[in-house]
C-alpha cells in the first residue's frame, strides 16, 4: 500500500473537520427546555423554581392511556461512536410511581431500525433518583423491549453511530394525574476515542497528522473503523470520529 502524502490529506482534512471536536452533552434546563420535546400522552414545560437544583422540563399527564416521556434534542443524536463506553446519566422526580409496570423501557436509544432499551426499578414519588447508564455491554442493554436479548457491543455500536432518537421515560403510574420532572441530564464519551490518534487526551488537528503517520506506517492507530485492517477508508472514519467528538 503506497504511502499517503499529508499535505493531499491536510487539505482534505481541512475541508472536512467541522470545527472543534465535542466532547460531554449536558442540559441542566436552567434557562429553558434546551431543545427537550414530549412523546407520546403528556405537556412538557419549563419550570424556573422547580429542579436538582432549580431548572427542569416538567411533564404533565393527558391521562389518555399512554406513558409519556422526553425527547432528546439534536445535541443527542446523530454519529455518537465515541461514547460508546461512556455514560448517560439524569435526573428524574415523579409524583406518583404507583402501579409502575415492567413494560416500559426507563431509557430508549434508537437508530431508525434498531433499539436498545434499559430498564430501571420504579422510583419512591415525590424523591429526586439519579440514573446512570453505561454506554456498553457492561450495563443490562436489551434489544427492542425490556424482555429482548441482551444488546451485544456490535448492536449497542450501530445504534450509537446514528442515533435518531433517544428518550426517557416520564411516566411511571397507571394514574392520570402523573407530574415529572427532569433535571442533569449528561451524555459523557468513553475513554476509548478513536480520533485521539497521538493518545494525548484530546481531540485536534495534532491527531490528523498523528493519523496520517498510523497510516504510513500501518500502526494500530490507524484502523478507525474497526474492520481490522488499515486502508484509506479509515481516512473517512477518523474524520466522522473527530467530528462526533470525545
Amino acid at each position: 500500500m503506497g504511502r499517503i502524502r499529508s499535505r493531499r490529506l491536510l487539505l482534505a482534512a481541512a475541508m472536512s473537520l467541522a470545527g472543534t471536536a465535542t466532547g460531554q452533552i449536558t442540559s441542566n434546563f436552567e434557562a429553558d427546555l434546551e431543545g427537550w420535546a414530549v412523546y407520546s400522552d403528556g405537556a412538557i414545560s419549563h419550570n424556573a423554581a422547580f429542579g436538582n437544583p432549580a431548572g427542569s422540563a416538567r411533564m404533565v399527564d393527558f391521562g389518555s392511556g399512554s406513558y409519556f416521556g422526553y425527547l432528546a434534542p439534536a445535541a443527542y443524536r446523530g454519529d455518537k461512536s465515541s461514547y460508546y463506553g461512556g455514560t448517560l446519566s439524569f435526573d428524574i422526580q415523579t409524583n406518583n410511581a404507583t402501579g409502575a409496570g415492567p413494560t416500559q423501557p426507563d431509557v430508549e436509544i434508537n437508530n431508525g431500525g434498531l433499539r436498545i432499551v434499559r430498564d430501571f426499578p420504579a422510583p419512591a414519588d415525590s424523591s429526586w433518583i439519579h440514573r446512570s447508564v453505561n454506554l456498553d455491554v457492561s450495563d443490562d442493554w436489551r434489544v427492542n423491549s425490556v424482555s429482548g436479548a441482551v444488546a451485544t457491543e456490535a448492536e449497542i455500536r450501530a445504534v450509537l453511530a446514528n442515533i435518531t432518537a433517544l428518550r426517557i421515560r416520564g411516566e411511571f403510574s397507571t394514574m392520570t394525574s402523573d407530574i415529572t420532572h427532569l433535571d442533569n441530564v449528561s451524555m459523557t464519551p468513553g475513554s476509548d476515542c478513536l480520533a485521539d490518534t497521538n493518545g494525548d487526551g484530546a481531540v485536534t488537528p495534532a491527531d490528523f497528522s498523528a493519523w496520517v503517520a498510523a497510516f504510513n506506517s500501518q500502526a494500530p492507530e490507524c484502523d478507525q473503523n474497526g474492520d481490522g485492517s488499515c486502508s484509506p477508508a479509515d481516512f473517512s472514519a477518523w474524520v466522522a470520529n473527530y467530528n462526533a467528538g470525545c
